[in-house]
């Protein structure tokens, strides 16, 4: 049976480490894992047994805006409602507050189940080799560089067009 935890007591952040870099959210060691969760203000875990089977964490200022990070759950787990477990607790523990978070464009009909809606003027500044800020427009989490929304460019005045 899963359980959850809101808890980094007892973790097993080997397990959290490979999640995390099975789903190609974060390489960082089980030691740098456990300073990101446990500086997180919130964070989610799903338990079976001794097995950590999914993980998700939340950045918050405890008043009016937060942003949601890492959510991943091992594959075997996926299709099961594990990341809905998760994520409704990060939410309710965010309770009042703004929710940002990016995400897969794939997962997008999974977070709109929570009402979330896509951003527009969402802006991102990642620190990283091109190679891998490449990957990342590759697969959708950036628009290409300099891309402009059709609402963007000036618009002209009627009395222009003539």
């Amino acid at each position: 049976m899963i359980e959850y935890t809101m808890s980094c007591k007892k973790i097993d952040w080997l397990q959290v480490h490979e999640i995390l870099d099975e789903a190609g959210l974060s390489h960082f060691s089980p030691e740098d894992q456990e300073k990101i969760f446990t500086n997180s203000d919130v964070v989610s875990f799903a338990i079976e047994g001794k097995t950590v089977v999914g993980v998700s964490r939340a950045l918050s200022d405890g008043l009016s805006q937060a942003a949601i990070y890492n959510v991943a759950v091992r594959p075997e787990y996926q299709h099961r409602g594990v990341a809905l477990g998760m994520v409704g607790r990060l939410l309710n523990a965010l309770k009042g507050q703004n929710v940002i978070l990016y995400t897969n464009p794939s997962n997008v009909s999974f977070y709109e189940k929570f009402e979330f809606r896509r951003c527009k003027t969402a802006m991102c500044y990642f620190v990283g080799e091109n190679d891998h800020l490449q990957l990342l427009e590759d697969h959708g989490f950036m628009l290409p560089e300099g891309y402009r929304f059709v609402d963007e460019y000036p618009k002209k005045k009627i009395s222009d067009a003539r």
